[in-house]
């Protein structure tokens, strides 16, 4: 797996041999904005983020912590004693903390959660791609392209805002708040 997608990736889909100086930007401002999009529909910060959470809970057997995968507990109390990792399942890909025994207090919570640079998921990589060529191919035909292949999947180019294997993409990473 890599990071999210760069300029050189868009320029190596599009089969471009180089892009002057100001389309490089065009491309860089793209990929930023497709990335903050992403993350924005998908309400998931997808990059390793740590958390601070405090939260009063009642009669609780499953915990949300609004945040996926977590990859580290860091502080994990309810009301100031720390809970033993024997009282809880981690549901890691799901940011869900299920207790073996109902739960009433304070909870605090320290963890991180989200992906490493170079472990973003291919098909968040692809989803960003896309929708950053088909913009490029919105804005101006500046190639000739009306489809690109990856691997022998070819993407045709829609006329929406934004793809809909974009919003499909970000929906699967979307992590929903409750309350």
């Amino acid at each position: 797996m890599a990071g999210f997608p760069s300029v050189a990736d868009v320029v190596t889909l599009l089969k471009a041999d180089e892009f002057e100086e100001a389309k490089e930007t065009q491309v860089d401002m793209l990929l930023d904005f497709a990335i903050s999009e992403f993350k924005t529909l998908a309400n998931n910060n997808i990059e390793n983020t740590e958390y601070e959470k405090q939260k009063y809970i009642e009669r609780t057997k499953t915990l949300t912590l609004g945040a996926r995968p977590i990859t580290e507990i860091k502080l994990f109390k309810i009301n100031d004693a720390d809970v033993n990792g024997e009282d809880y399942i981690l549901e890691a890909a799901l940011g869900v903390i299920k207790f073996k025994v109902a739960k009433t207090g304070t909870v605090k919570i320290n963890f991180s959660a989200g992906y490493e640079a170079d472990d973003i998921p291919n098909d968040i990589r692809k989803a960003i791609l896309f929708q950053v060529i088909d913009w490029i191919n919105k804005v101006e035909d500046r190639l000739g392209k009306k489809s690109v292949s990856i691997g022998g999947e070819t993407q045709s180019f829609l006329t929406d805002s934004v793809l809909p294997e974009f919003l499909e993409t970000a929906k699967r990473y979307e992590i929903m708040n409750y309350g």
